[in-house]
């Protein structure tokens, strides 16, 4: 059956239509306003503030909890970044990009809790974080418990770090300020070119790097420095009931106790002669000779006698230099936000990096090109750029301390084409034949 054709009056067609006019004339006034097309960045460097982040299972990778993109695969991993917040993963085996973020605690009652946690996850990477201590001495932290292939680079950590029951992790590139590491019970862990600067000083003992009951471990190219004075005597590198290691290459630097090894020759504390071992600030010894057994007249840069650690340990080819080194600062920026077009400013700051010596006072300077040219140097810790070509852009922040000294960090940052900008007088054209259509329409009705 065909249902009979509703007339609608004249006068309710009229007024539909001023209801619909009323619409568009808003539309207009809208459109007026703005321009469609990207904004440029925002006036300021800033993290934007978010609750604590938790994850417990795969399926909780979303928008609400940080996931600004990524499917969780290796080639396109979830990432959670520019956010400044706790965060808590759990129980996860997608891959996963944390970068960028401002990690911090919250306040519990009189107490600070919170920072960085993974537990029982895989295929993680952190990278470009800054772990920031709280107004006083707390219980946050920054732990990795029970994990497998995770990678921690580049970051800055004001907090002890917990390696713990896992294994396939690599700990490259930090600066842990105040704290030391710890790896317990662990495997196949690498803790390679760290600066740890007066580990533990609000903690007793100050312990730099631990390694206890793990097996497996590389120490390389780590600086520790101990600049202030402790209650109890403070431990550079200890290795306590762990097999397998091998530290070489380490700047060991003014600690009560350099090095503890309970299991002597289960580990190594050189490589074999050219390569050579660390550097100890109370070796004493001289360098006159020079070849694997050091008998050959000449200085090689070792020490001429072994730097004994106790019975069963010993470094064979301790690095020999007549005064104590300048510890190279540790360099660390941030962008935001970490992708756009040609027409995006990009924001940098600098602020996280550190002279180990004296805290402050290093000149930065900044290449937008790969290294091709740089900005002058200074004291100012923030610039601003903006990419015309599309493509992936490396960006290197250099910094200097005021003995010559430097380091430096980069970052790659993916500019897409720009998104071109059209006159909003579009929109008035289609709200003017809309108008014109719904007229004709009143009048057939009618």
């Amino acid at each position: 059956m065909i249902s009979p054709r509703r007339v609608v009056p004249a006068g309710l067609a009229g007024r539909r239509c001023c209801v619909a006019l009323s619409f568009i004339v808003a539309a207009f006034v809208v459109s007026s306003t703005f321009t469609v097309g990207r904004s440029a960045g925002q006036t300021s460097f800033a993290y934007v503030p978010h609750e604590w982040i938790v994850i417990e299972v795969d399926s909780e990778f979303t928008g609400s909890n940080g996931v600004t993109q990524g499917t969780g695969t290796s080639d396109d991993p979830y990432v959670i970044e520019n956010w400044e917040a706790p965060i808590t993963v759990r129980n996860t085996t997608s891959h996963l990009l944390i970068r960028n973020m401002l990690i911090i605690g919250e306040q519990v009652n009189l107490w600070y809790a919170g920072g960085l946690e993974l537990k029982n996850v895989t295929n993680c990477t952190v990278e470009r974080c800054w772990k920031q201590a709280p107004p006083f001495e707390d219980f946050t932290w920054f732990r990795v418990q029970y994990c497998s292939d995770i990678k921690i680079l580049m970051n800055r950590i004001e907090t002890d770090v917990d390696i713990s029951n896992s294994n396939r992790v690599t700990f490259q590139g930090n600066a842990v300020v105040y704290n030391g590491i710890m790896v317990k019970s662990s495997s196949e862990v690498v803790v390679k070119d760290n600066r740890i600067i007066d580990p533990s000083m609000l903690h007793d003992p100050g312990l730099g790097i631990v390694a206890s009951s793990s097996h497996d471990v590389l120490i390389e190219n780590n600086y520790l420095l101990r600049r202030t004075a402790h209650l109890l005597p403070s431990r550079g590198i200890s290795l306590d009931s762990s097999t397998g290691v091998l530290v070489d290459h380490n700047f060991i630097l003014s600690f009560h106790v350099l090095a503890v090894d309970d299991r002597g020759a289960e580990n190594a504390w050189n490589m074999a002669y050219p390569i050579g071992g660390n550097y100890w600030t109370n070796y004493t010894g001289a360098d006159m000779f020079s070849g694997p057994d050091q008998d050959m007249p000449g200085p090689d840069g070792f020490g001429d006698a072994p730097l004994v650690i106790d019975d069963n340990s010993s470094d064979s080819y301790p690095i020999y230099l007549e005064a104590a080194p300048n510890c190279p600062p540790f360099a660390f920026f941030s962008v935001w936000p970490s992708s756009g077009d040609a027409t995006t400013l990009f924001w940098f700051e600098a602020y996280g990096s550190v002279d180990p010596e004296n805290g402050t006072g290093i000149e930065a300077r900044w290449s937008w090109d790969g290294g091709e040219g740089w900005t002058p140097w200074g004291s100012d810790l923030e610039a601003q750029n903006m990419f015309t070509t599309p493509g992936w852009q490396d960006v290197r922040l250099e910094v200097r301390d005021g003995l010559g000294a430097t380091n430096s960090s980069s970052m790659s940052i993916y500019v897409s084409e720009a998104i071109p900008e059209f006159e909003s007088v579009l929109v008035p054209v289609v709200a003017m034949l809309l108008v014109a259509a719904m007229m004709t329409a009143a009048r057939r009705r009618t």
